[in-house]
């Protein structure tokens, strides 16, 4: 069992500009989270069972520390598959989620697919009248395959019910996607000095890409098309990736907020570095994502990206070794609108 403690300042809030009335940032905060982990399988060392929670207790009153949020999530194998499921309480709906997302998904060389319920309601009941069989919620349904050996197809489809407050029904939407991803070959470097080595102790530097294409319709009707080139590369204990990103489609914001009313193109361009300050600890450790957290406590992670809207951010995580705590800062800046955001973040751990 491992816990974690928290304090997020000025986190930014998800729901600004859905809602009059919805501050920018959340209040400052702090939180306790944790991860247990049994049913050990003896040959894999892989855990069958995996359980974390999330606590983040408000203590302006004790109405609110009541209503704090509260998360839960189990993943446990089961059969040939895995199920997933996620409950909690949400201060901001003053609701508690007996299920707010159910995942069994099954894992092939060849096929892999899921299905999923989010938020998922059967009976719904006004004040004064007798509950009525009505099913709400999300749910899900998706595979991946793999075509050839460099090339990877797959595709969902999502059903929407839900109670509209504005319209005072029961909306249905159905929005499905199709994606494409081509693995280029693999280059390799070999470094310039005869018998010479990387600083992670190999005679090579490899680098990989992937090309995707992806398609997001609405029912059978085409949304959005989006293209996306990934590269990565570098040494095993400081790699690097960088992303290119170009999204065509119809402009998501209504026109009484600002939107176009037609199509739009966006894209962003990122890169993301780890950066080993010790080598010789890391270098026998496998390649890890340039995009994952640091994993021991030299390792600092710096993120960065633009978009065509001109925001500039960049991200910077790592530890203060040897105390147990990790750190994370954000600064976003909007070029056109000559605004900057700056957020930071302290983890405890034991």
């Amino acid at each position: 069992m491992q816990m974690t403690y928290n304090f997020e300042f000025c986190h930014p809030n998800p729901y600004f500009g859905m809602q009059q009335g919805i501050p920018e940032t959340k209040p400052s905060n702090w939180g306790v989270d944790g991860v247990v982990v049994g049913d050990i399988n003896p040959t894999t060392q892989e855990p069958g069972l995996l359980l974390q929670f999330q606590s983040k207790p408000n203590v302006e009153s004790f109405a609110k520390f009541k209503a704090s949020e509260q998360n839960i999530m189990l993943r446990k194998k089961l059969g040939s598959g895995t199920l997933q499921w996620g409950m909690g309480f949400s201060p901001m709906e003053n609701k508690m989620h007996l299920i707010r997302e159910l995942t069994y998904s099954k894992t092939g060389e060849k096929l892999t697919w899921n299905l999923t319920a989010a938020g998922p309601e059967l009976v719904a009941k006004k004040e004064g009248s007798n509950g009525k069989f009505q099913p709400q919620g999300v749910f899900e349904a998706g595979f991946v395959t793999k075509v050839t050996n460099n090339q990877v197809f797959g595709g969902s489809l999502m059903h929407r019910r839900q109670i509209n407050p504005m319209m005072g029904g029961l909306t249905k939407a159905y929005d499905g996607s199709l994606i494409l991803i081509h693995e280029h070959e693999k280059d390799i470097q070999v470094h310039p000095k005869i018998n010479g080595k990387f600083s992670d102790g190999n005679t090579t530097l490899t680098a990989e890409a992937s090309t995707s294409v992806m398609l997001n319709t609405d029912g059978v009707m085409p949304k959005e098309l989006v293209f996306e080139h990934v590269t990565r590369g570098g040494t095993k204990h400081s790699p690097c990736e960088l992303v290119a990103n170009l999204s065509i489609g119809k402009d998501p914001m209504p026109v009484q907020y600002g939107g176009t009313g037609g199509i739009k193109s966006t894209g962003f361009l990122g890169i993301s570095q780890k950066i080993a300050a010790n080598p010789k600890k890391t270098a026998k450790s496998p390649m890890q994502m340039a995009g994952s957290l640091p994993n021991t406590e030299e390792d600092i992670q710096v993120k960065a990206k633009i978009t065509s809207d001109g925001v500039v951010t960049t991200i910077v995580e790592g530890k203060l070794a040897p105390l147990p705590i990790g750190f994370g800062m954000r600064v976003s800046y909007n070029m056109f609108k000559d605004s900057i955001k700056f957020g930071t973040n302290l983890a405890f751990t034991m």
